[in-house]
């Protein structure tokens, strides 16, 4: 098991909030979950493995996730996308650009952690963290949690990854890099981590497993 410290050293995250949420008709970061919102239930849910979380969000909602996220937080960077419009890429780019710009030029390993994904859990970060630092991550780019048979999120890769999704091109998407990556799965009993929040019938579905306590 890694110790925090440890943990700081080796891991950054990119979470992914600059969507324009057009099917949901609201922004995905701040829809309530219980007593938190989506954005908190992300930032905590890597905050005891990760050192530094850059997240990505669009203009109209830079002023308002400051409230949302630690105050004064170290380690704690928000970056804008100027254009909502954008592809996810984009927005990567952006956060990764911004994590290799911190004091240590990143981090040997980078989580990407899209909102879409509320009800992952401390656990499956754990998991992949330690998955990383184990005979299964040698040789491996990339880690992806998988609950049944379905792949899901968030994805941990090694910090050399980043130059690939960097140099992606118009038109590509960060799977052209995934598809081309030596990937290791990493099994998780969370279906949290394969189930997304697209629409308002996912965010009822999704407030009704918070509800039960059925993620692990």
């Amino acid at each position: 098991m890694m110790d925090q410290e440890g943990a700081a050293t080796r891991f950054g995250r990119v979470i992914l909030a600059a969507g324009q949420a057009a099917r949901m008709g609201q922004p995905k970061a701040l829809l309530p979950f219980g007593e938190q919102s989506v954005i908190e239930l992300v930032f905590a849910a890597g905050a005891a493995v990760t050192g530094t979380s850059v997240v990505v969000v669009n203009p109209a909602l830079a002023d308002v996730l400051q409230a949302f996220l630690p105050a004064g937080e170290r380690g704690v960077e928000l970056v804008v996308n100027a254009d909502p419009a954008s592809e996810q890429i984009d927005s990567l780019k952006l956060g990764l650009e911004r994590l290799a710009e911190l004091p240590g030029g990143g981090a040997e390993w980078f989580f990407i952690h899209p909102v879409d994904y509320p009800l992952v859990g401390e656990a499956d970060y754990r998991a992949l963290a330690e998955a990383a630092v184990s005979e299964q991550g040698e040789g491996a780019d990339l880690l992806q949690p998988v609950c049944g048979e379905r792949r899901g999120h968030p994805i941990l890769c090694r910090g050399a990854l980043a130059g690939s999704f960097l140099e992606l091109e118009e038109g590509q998407t960060a799977r052209d890099v995934v598809r081309s990556a030596k990937v290791q799965y990493v099994s998780s009993a969370n279906p949290g981590v394969v189930d997304d929040l697209d629409t308002p019938e996912d965010y009822s579905r999704l407030l009704a497993v918070l509800e039960r306590g059925d993620q692990a």
